[in-house]
């Protein structure tokens, strides 16, 4: 009995790290469409901290650094919509077109043009673009100005685009590296 037990045991363990290991992907997948991935990361090295000896890596400092790097990500995405708009002499109004055109762009993109990453990227910049130009023309009336501002939106796009791939890449090695050393 006590050989069975372990056993399950066993293939238990082998779940939970097969799980934190799906997490990773899903995360790195989700920052590859432009959403926030890197909690699923911080959710990864949450259980991987209760499935190794106590006083190992990851620790509660370790978790709580990472905790600190999601928040950061999320705050410059925030801005970075904003900001690549306003840079540019754009109106509060594009800067919130610009967030929904790259989400809600990533979103149809990935539908409408079915190559993994690729459909979901151009949809994001090409949603971030156009509705920060159709905001801007409306307030402008002058295409050259709404142009140049729609095309600092889709600059910011790709920006955020890296930073949350980078910043998830990131917290897998370092989950990965203090795991395995």
């Amino acid at each position: 009995m006590e050989t069975f037990l372990n056993g399950l045991t066993a293939v238990g363990t082998g779940f939970a790290w097969a799980g934190c290991a799906l997490l990773c992907m899903v995360g790195l997948a989700f920052s590859c469409l432009a959403v926030s991935g890197t909690w699923l990361i911080v959710l990864a090295a949450l259980g991987t901290h209760f499935l190794v000896d106590a006083g190992r890596f990851p620790g509660w400092g370790t978790l709580a650094g990472m905790l600190l790097l999601c928040a950061a990500v999320e705050i410059v995405e925030g801005v970075a919509a904003t900001w690549g708009v306003h840079r540019r002499g754009g109106s509060r109004m594009a800067g919130w077109m610009a967030f929904f055109g790259s989400v809600g762009g990533a979103i149809l993109g990935g539908i409408f043009i079915p190559v993994p990453l690729i459909g979901s990227l151009i949809g994001m910049i090409a949603g971030s673009f156009l509705l920060v130009y159709l905001a801007e023309w409306n307030r402008l009336r002058h295409a050259g100005k709404a142009f140049r501002i729609a095309r600092g939106a889709g600059w910011a796009s790709v920006a955020v685009l890296v930073v949350k791939v980078a910043a998830t890449v990131g917290l897998i090695l370092w989950l990965s590296v203090g795991l395995f050393l």
